[in-house]
């Protein structure tokens, strides 16, 4: 299993209107975005994953409600559902990505997972090495805007939800993807490191 790991965003320092778009992977991968989303004062997380091809079809998706858990936990299940669409539906090669700086932190080595993460971390490990070619990148929340958007839609399951055809809700902002989405970026003050 050949294995990439790309971790951190470049940052942007000025002002203006930007355009996300939804990158196709490389040949004969398949592109899967996680999200996950927990409401402020809410106990439950929702969490999603989208599955494409490299031509950005829609291949599936699954959503899915998770109470009482870590950020951290989260962003493992989301990878979790992901992996095991994507094995379901016979993906040999697949480019992660997700917003969320965890899923990469602990993949890469950097961060130990936390111990009710452990056997959930593992267990990703080992459906990873199913496939021949994996890739986990994190990328701008503007560019995960699907999943997010999935995510949100989740927070109110009672099970998962796996999707053959993406919801209603969500074909606009899978076309924008494919076109590009315009945002508009406001510089931050630098920091000072004196």
């Amino acid at each position: 299993m050949a294995m990439e790991f790309a971790f951190g965003v470049s940052r942007m320092r000025r002002e203006g209107n930007y355009l996300f778009a939804w990158i196709p992977p490389p040949d004969s991968y398949w592109k899967l975005n996680i999200a996950e989303i927990t409401e402020a004062n809410c106990s439950s997380t929702g969490v999603a994953s989208i599955l494409r091809d490299d031509f950005g079809g829609f291949k599936g998706a699954v959503a899915d409600t998770i109470k009482d858990v870590s950020q951290e936990f989260a962003a493992l299940w989301a990878i979790n559902i992901g992996l095991s669409l994507a094995m379901r539906l016979g993906v040999e090669y697949l480019e992660v990505e997700g917003h969320s700086p965890f899923v990469l932190t602990l993949m890469i080595g950097s961060t130990e997972p936390s111990p009710n993460c452990l056997q959930l971390f593992n267990h990703i490990w080992d459906l990873m090495r199913h496939f021949k070619g994996i890739k986990l990148h994190q990328v701008f929340p503007d560019v995960n805007e699907a999943a997010t958007l999935l995510a949100e839609h989740a927070g109110g399951l009672t099970s998962p939800v796996e999707f053959v055809r993406p919801p209603s809700y969500l074909v606009s902002v899978l076309q924008e993807d494919m076109l590009g989405r315009p945002v508009l970026h406001q510089a931050r003050p630098r920091e000072n490191r004196n």
